[in-house]
């Protein structure tokens, strides 16, 4: 089944890879970004919506016709300033996705990182408890997992491993979460991850869920 999919964050690495292996399926995709920094061939048929994730009229502005919201947008490790934007951002798409009876929501985060950190190796669990910018990045994510989990929405949030570039693997999946073993660093090349959106739009078993991604 073909879609209309509108990105959010759609510019950065995993972002990209998702656009542009959305795009080659055939699905009418557009970016929801603060400029065009006209990163796919033309031949794509990628378009552009030029906002702010923090102005909700930007948002409502950008969501006409759209039956599919993948939200990406995540602060850069040191850009302290930005460091809410994901709860910000998913709080003014999820409000006016739901005013628009827009219904179905995908997203990721760190797998581990905003729950079941007991099942991370012990070596991730230490970084996620002394690395500030860690800390403060899910403390925030964790915020976001919430307003997800209230909303209406058909939602999807990957936990993805630590992302890569990768060429393509097959995408192991986990519905129930997974555990580390004592020192393991699970990892996925983010065009595993493209897939993995791709893949799972239409799959109603992951409706509310948060699956573990890892290749």
């Amino acid at each position: 089944m073909q879609h209309k999919i509108i990105i959010f964050g759609g510019q950065g690495r995993t972002g990209r890879e998702v656009a542009e292996l959305a795009a080659k399926h055939g699905h009418h995709v557009t970016i929801f970004a603060r400029h065009n920094n006209h990163l796919f061939p033309e031949t794509l048929g990628i378009h552009y919506v030029i906002g702010d994730a923090r102005n909700k009229s930007d948002i409502a502005r950008a969501l006409t016709d759209f039956d599919v919201v993948i939200n990406i947008t995540a602060p850069g490790l040191f850009d302290k300033k930005n460091y809410d934007i994901s709860p910000v951002a998913t709080n003014n798409i999820l409000d006016v996705m739901m005013k628009k009876g827009i219904k179905r929501y995908m997203s990721q985060s760190g797998a581990w990182a905003t729950s079941d950190l007991s099942d991370a190796s012990k070596l991730m669990q230490l970084g996620f408890k002394i690395f500030w910018p860690l800390r403060e990045i899910y403390k925030f994510k964790k915020i976001e997992d919430t307003i997800v989990k209230n909303s209406t929405a058909e939602w999807t949030i990957f936990r993805a491993g630590l992302l890569t570039n990768r060429k393509l693997k097959p995408v192991k999946l986990y519905e129930n979460g997974y555990k580390c073993k004592f020192w393991e660093i699970p990892s996925i090349s983010r065009k595993s991850v493209a897939q993995a959106y791709l893949d799972n739009i239409d799959n109603q078993d992951l409706f509310k869920k948060f699956p573990v991604i890892i290749n």
